[in-house]
């Protein structure tokens, strides 16, 4: 696996380059880190805010042990420079850290690190805590697109030995009218084939898992009744997760809207560390 990690020197970067490290177990695994120095400065102060950064990382490259670690410090604008890394280096997943919430500071979504997040096409991973241990309890947000397939390949290759918590928040159109006394005929045979599929397309997401390797002991799955936010946030809590993963569409059409909503207030606050996947 190779890691690209945008790294602004700060204590959430740290917290992105040692969990880097700990996803990078294989020894053809590799590491590198960028730091993007703001290329407005005036040359007499972009010089040595260069040669410190080099510095710095440096020195924090030096702790790391296994994986084969890189870092290169540029003058330039972040996500055209990240952008341009990641294909360069052909990278399998973006790494960087979401520093603590500012209720002064501008949403998320507007800062460098959420423009990036919004043009990168590589799975990217948003770390919030510093790592303690491989991952243990992952969520997975489902809506049985190809993007959900893309997201259950990504949890099997960031977090192999943990339990995998597959989620759907289904927004019920007869979740006012649940009995079938209220109902008329049709609209209760609608009602079970809507069930009825929602059940038939878990059931291949979680055979394609235990045939893929994973062990079924570890393995469960939910419809919820309700918001993808609602049902994520209950399964988090219920499951004492560290790692959430949802699946986005691309940059046009649903995922505009899935932006705007789901994603943009889990990115905001965010539960813990968020991995946020883009079908190929």
């Amino acid at each position: 696996m190779k890691v690209l990690v945008a790294s602004d020197l700060t204590a959430a970067a740290d917290r992105a380059l040692a969990r880097a490290a700990s996803l990078a177990r294989q020894p053809t695994d590799t590491i590198h880190v960028v730091h993007v120095v703001d290329a407005s400065l005036p040359h007499d102060l972009q010089g040595p805010a260069l040669e410190w950064a080099r510095t710095v990382l440096a020195r924090q490259l030096e702790d790391i042990q296994g994986p084969r670690t890189s870092f290169e410090v540029v003058a330039g604008r972040l996500r055209p420079v990240i952008l341009a890394q990641l294909k360069s280096l052909d990278a399998d997943l973006l790494v960087l850290g979401r520093r603590d919430p500012d209720p002064e500071a501008s949403p998320f979504i507007e800062t460098a690190a959420g423009h990036l997040l919004r043009e990168c096409q590589r799975p990217a991973l948003v770390v919030r805590d510093a790592p303690r241990q491989p991952y243990q309890n992952v969520v997975i947000g489902v809506d049985f697109s190809v993007q959900s397939r893309a997201a259950l390949r990504q949890a099997r290759q960031v977090a192999p030995d943990a339990c995998l918590h597959l989620v759907h928040a289904d927004d019920n159109p007869f979740a006012d009218r649940p009995e079938a006394a209220e109902l008329g005929s049709l609209d209760y045979s609608r009602r079970l084939e809507h069930e009825a599929f929602l059940a038939a397309e878990m059931e291949l997401l979680t055979r394609a898992l235990i045939e893929a390797g994973h062990p079924a002991d570890r393995l469960t799955s939910e419809i919820a009744e309700g918001t993808p936010e609602a049902a994520l946030g209950q399964a988090f809590r219920r499951t004492s997760a560290d790692l959430l993963i949802i699946g986005t569409h691309g940059r046009t059409g649903l995922f505009r809207a899935l932006w705007g909503s789901v994603a943009t207030r889990l990115l905001e606050t965010p539960f813990c560390d968020t991995l946020v996947v883009k079908a190929p």
